[in-house]
């Protein structure tokens, strides 16, 4: 009998070890989902005129045109913005953290109204507060709390 012609070996051990990894990955999306770590809402714009849309529950964004933007929320009502361009006016309600990351660095929101501006030209970031207030941690490290009224100015 040539060995082609031999009967495979089967190896149990292989087959069983797939099902622990398979059951393994399964159990690990499920406990993720369970534990509130899954984003219960997310979303995407590039706005071509001004549009308004629901940052989760708790948050509004007012995207002007050429605007790009992304978001998650988690389960909690945790929120992350990602703010590529454009200028987005945010009215956030006080609970979770709401986090704005630009180019510049990241606004925390501590319940407000605010907007942010991305120039196109010079990639300065522009976070402007109308009521509450707001943290800016720029991409060195340094923080800056602005309050309603105030705004701030950086460079990326």
């Amino acid at each position: 009998m040539s060995d082609q012609d031999k009967p495979k070996a089967r190896n149990p051990g292989r087959k069983v070890a797939g099902l622990v990894v398979g059951t393994a990955a399964v159990a690990a999306i499920l406990l993720k989902t369970m534990t509130g770590q899954a984003p219960l809402a997310t979303g995407q714009l590039v706005a071509d005129s001004r549009t308004t849309v629901d940052i989760g529950e708790r948050g509004v964004a007012v995207a002007e045109p050429g605007a790009e933007l992304s978001w998650s929320v988690d389960r909690q009502g945790s929120a992350r913005v990602e703010q590529l361009r454009g200028d987005v006016f945010y009215r956030v309600d006080r609970a979770r953290s709401f986090v704005v990351h630009t180019p510049a660095g990241n606004v925390a929101v501590i319940g407000t109204c605010f907007r942010v501006a991305i120039d196109q030209r010079d990639a300065n970031v522009v976070v402007t507060v109308y009521e509450g207030s707001v943290l800016f941690a720029d991409k060195s490290g340094g923080t800056a709390r602005v309050d309603a009224g105030g705004s701030i100015e950086v460079g990326r």
